[in-house]
């Protein structure tokens, strides 16, 4: 199926972030465009699915009940809502396995002259790649 490599949002996106303006820094010289050897930081892509993205997110809460069909429907939802949500994920090429995600959502307010306001969710790195600062990127 050629959808299985949809992406929720551009992973471009990502190599537009200035980390000059963060006040985070990185010893081990890890970079969104270098998150380390042979992993890939992107966006959340259907395929994933099938990479162990719920067994990711299974560290965090029980994902036991979501099928693909509920993963798609939802994959799907999200992607509409467009500028809303952002689940980046970081694939080991080397196993094909996702190892790492987060996701930032943007609430649209009206209060504050209709601000915007992003929250960081579901952030996890699962426990063999942990202490590597992942989480941090």
């Amino acid at each position: 199926n050629g959808d299985e490599e949809l992406e929720l949002f551009d992973s471009k996106l990502l190599q537009e972030i200035d980390f000059a303006k963060s006040p985070v820094s990185f010893p081990n010289g890890i970079s969104i465009t270098n998150p380390g050897e042979s992993l890939v930081m992107r966006s959340l892509k259907i395929s994933d699915f099938d990479k162990g993205y719920f067994q990711l997110l299974s560290q965090l809460t029980d994902t036991s009940n979501t099928t693909k069909e509920i993963f798609l429907e939802r994959f799907h939802a999200m992607k509409n809502c467009k500028d809303t949500y952002y689940a980046t994920v970081v694939e080991d090429t080397s196993t094909n396995q996702i190892i790492a995600g987060a996701t930032l959502e943007i609430e649209q307010k009206f209060i504050r002259q209709c601000a915007i306001r992003g929250r960081i969710e579901e952030v996890v790195v699962l426990e063999e790649y942990r202490g590597k600062q992942l989480g941090k990127l």
